[in-house]
């Protein structure tokens, strides 16, 4: 479990410097686009689609990230007043619904993707599926932090029923 939660926290910090990498950049091509636009006169056409592209990418990478860290807003006042042994079996449910569909948002994104090559930008001309890649990619991450939480609930639950008295 150790080694598990260590690649975790490695391929979590990974994406954050990504995601920090994608921010940077937007920022500055937007600056560049107020430069160009209002100093020199002369807008970039491709400076706003790539931005655009860029935050397409974060905000799935990020979405990943708040998934693991349980970032995410949620309804959890029911679930609150549960006894221990019935908030562990929801957190279990709800992991197994979340790779449910997760994992369909990867086996439909990966044919989105491979479809949209076909497809190019506007302003800069690559291939439209580089940009829906982010579907799949950004499901895969949620999907692999869901399997990691699905497995911290189940030793949880067999720690816990460990140490009931019989």
């Amino acid at each position: 479990m150790q080694a598990m939660v260590r690649a975790f926290d490695l391929l979590e910090k990974t994406i954050k410097v990504l995601m920090a990498a994608l921010i940077a950049g937007m920022v500055v091509l937007i600056a560049t686009q107020v430069c160009f636009r209002y100093v020199l006169n002369e807008p970039l056409a491709w400076t706003e689609e790539v931005a655009r592209h860029l935050m397409i990418w974060s905000a799935l990478l990020g979405a990943a990230v708040a998934y693991r860290r349980k970032g995410h807003l949620g309804m959890d006042i029911l679930v609150t007043h549960l006894p221990l042994h019935w908030r562990r079996a929801v957190e279990v449910i709800l992991q197994v619904l979340s790779i449910g569909f997760f994992g369909i948002l990867v086996v439909h994104g990966i044919p989105l993707v491979e479809r949209t090559m076909r497809q190019f930008s506007s302003a800069i001309r690559i291939p439209m599926g580089y940009i829906y890649a982010a579907i799949p990619v950004g499901s895969t991450l949620i999907l692999l932090f869901a399997i990691e939480k699905l497995v911290r609930a189940w030793e949880e639950q067999a720690s816990s029923d460990d140490a009931r008295p019989a």
